[in-house]
This record gives C-alpha cells, sequence and structure tokens, in this order.
C-alpha cells in the first residue's frame, strides 16, 4: 500500500505542469508582447513590483533581436519636460521606477540568455531567466533579480 501511494504520488508530481511544460521555441517568443504582471516571489508569497497596473512592453524580433521597457505607472510627475532641469533626486527615483535593456536572445530547453546590449543598470551583461507560455502568455522566471535581488515573474499577454 505505502508503494502504491508513493508511486501514484510521484507521478501526480512529475506529471505536473512544472515539470510536464512543453519547449519553447524562438519563433513562439516573436512578436510585441505587454506587461500583466510584474512580481517578487519570496517564501512562496508574490508581491507586485511595480503594484497591480505594471506598464510595459517586450518586443522580440524573428532574428532573436529583444528590446523591454517596464515602468511603475505611480511614479511622480516632473515639474518640467526639460530633463536637464529635473533635480537629480527626482530622476534617482525615476530610474528606480524603469527597467528596462536590449540585446539578443538564444534558447536552449526553457532557459532563454539575454545578451544585453544595452540595459539602465550600465554592468548587466547576460540574463539567464526560465520561459514558460500558457496561451497567449508568457512568463520569464528570473532567480536572481538585479531589481529586487531575488527571484522575479514578469507576465505579458501577446498583443492583438
Amino acid at each position: 500500500m505505502r508503494s502504491t501511494v508513493l508511486l501514484v504520488t510521484s507521478a501526480l508530481i512529475f506529471c505536473s505542469p512544472v515539470y510536464a511544460q512543453e519547449k519553447v521555441s524562438k519563433e513562439q517568443l516573436v512578436g510585441t508582447w505587454t506587461m500583466v504582471s510584474y512580481k517578487n516571489v519570496s517564501g512562496g508569497s508574490k508581491a507586485d513590483i511595480f503594484g497591480p497596473q505594471p506598464k510595459g512592453m517586450l518586443m522580440v524580433d524573428a532574428g532573436g533581436r529583444y528590446i523591454f521597457s517596464y515602468v511603475d505607472p505611480r511614479r511622480s510627475a516632473w515639474k518640467t519636460d526639460n530633463r536637464t532641469q529635473v533635480p537629480d533626486a527626482d530622476l534617482a527615483t525615476a530610474a528606480k521606477g524603469v527597467v528596462t535593456q536590449f540585446g539578443t536572445i538564444s534558447l536552449e530547453g526553457n532557459t532563454v540568455t539575454r545578451k544585453i546590449d544595452g540595459s539602465i543598470n550600465p554592468s548587466l551583461r547576460e540574463q539567464k531567466v526560465t520561459v514558460s507560455l500558457s496561451g497567449d502568455e508568457v512568463t520569464f522566471t528570473n532567480p536572481n533579480s538585479g531589481v529586487t535581488g531575488g527571484q522575479v515573474e514578469t507576465t505579458f499577454r501577446r498583443a492583438k
């Protein structure tokens, strides 16, 4: 009886969506995607990083070039449109509410390697994240995000 329970439990675990994810192809990522959620994952709980309605977009072309930009819609408006007249403290605050980068991606299984040509963080050169697709949504999981220092899940929906 005990071995039957162990066998059934093992089968359920290894057939669960976490273990049975289909491989994602680069072609499936091509297109324009709009941000659905941007969450910090810690201790089994998830918390919004840029609020419940973050703004963001991801674009991937057939050659594997990508660009993404996320912004916290709760950022305060500046008193001027001329960035050279914005106080340094306001610029720093604004920068903390922006994540952006561009470069090229490669895909091996469900691991995306981003070769970063430019980013708001000038020290970033490469990132490895996992990717999963579900219908018209794609989720990237970064186990060591430079934004939070921990795991981050970013979900996008294919733009129509």
